[in-house]
């Protein structure tokens, strides 16, 4: 939805595809549309990657930032951003957790 947004909101999608260029992930493409639903309309970016992509944590999205051609700016948005959905993430595991437990204590 964030990348709809900014494309709605005028950034061109090639931008965003010489971004991904610059992180080294050039066989990534996007692309974007116009949609409604119900009575609500914006732009939708579809992202499609090779089936193949590498999991990868934390320190190596961090690595990919810090090495591509980004301002210093966008560079710290971005590990910010990175590393606040690493936070939600770690809150929402704790909280789930729990849940995911039998009852006779293991893991499922």
């Amino acid at each position: 939805m964030a990348l709809g947004a900014l494309v709605d909101l005028g950034l061109p999608v090639e931008e965003l595809q010489g971004l991904l260029a610059d992180l080294g992930l050039a066989d990534v493409s996007l692309t974007a549309r116009q949609v409604t639903k119900e009575h609500l309309t914006g732009i939708k970016v579809e992202i499609e990657a090779p089936p193949a992509q590498p999991a990868r944590a934390y320190g190596e999205i961090v690595a990919l930032i810090q090495g591509a051609s980004l301002s210093p700016a966008v560079q710290d948005r971005s590990l910010t951003m990175f590393r606040l959905l690493a936070l939600d993430l770690q809150a929402s595991l704790r909280i789930l957790s729990p849940a995911m437990e039998t009852d006779d204590g293991t893991d499922n």
